[in-house]
């Protein structure tokens, strides 16, 4: 608890207002209340299990991050447990619905986070193509232009997992199981 309070503190040291807690297997929203009651807190669980992800699922959360940054120094904080899969392609999203094309959106996503493999981008494309009445021709273009940039940008997702779990210590052992 000491080590996640001070986290906490962290955060808002930062500036952030917003937190989008992404993990079906946690929630920190308890200990967020008591001590950072003035952070805006969602836990928007989704499992990471290689599933399709129901666009409905994305509606939500960009509808939450876009209504958040309307407010003036908004920061949001989106999360998962490593940062691999879930929190990066739901950041996807949120460019995406913020106007941003999706290979700069993903650049800037893995700039931000090299390790990170984005493995439902396709579902949050998928989303993004269908919230924005994309045409046939559209919806082609941008599957392929994804599929060039995983290819050009490929990362072992068993690698860049097994790497993370070597840096965890015996005592966060039990938070994998």
């Amino acid at each position: 608890f000491r080590r996640a309070s001070t986290q906490v503190a962290e955060l808002v040291a930062a500036g952030i207002t917003h937190i989008a807690d992404l993990r079906s297997e946690w929630t920190d929203e308890a200990l967020v209340a008591h001590w950072a009651p003035q952070l805006s807190y969602l836990h928007h669980p989704v499992a990471d299990a290689g599933q399709v992800i129901d666009p409905a699922w994305f509606t939500e959360l960009t509808t939450w991050v876009t209504a958040a940054l309307r407010q003036p120094g908004t920061k949001v904080l989106v999360h998962c447990h490593m940062g691999v899969n879930r929190a990066p392609s739901a950041v996807l999203a949120v460019l995406l619905s913020q106007g941003m094309e999706l290979r700069p959106a993903l650049d800037a996503i893995r700039q931000a986070r090299p390790i990170a493999v984005i493995d439902y981008a396709r579902d949050a494309l998928d989303w993004h193509l269908a919230a924005t009445a994309a045409d046939a021709k559209a919806r082609r273009n941008a599957r392929r232009r994804l599929g060039r940039w995983r290819g050009s940008n490929h990362l072992d997702a068993a690698a860049v997992i097994r790497a993370i779990r070597d840096t965890e210590t015996r005592a966060h052992h039990w938070l994998l199981r």
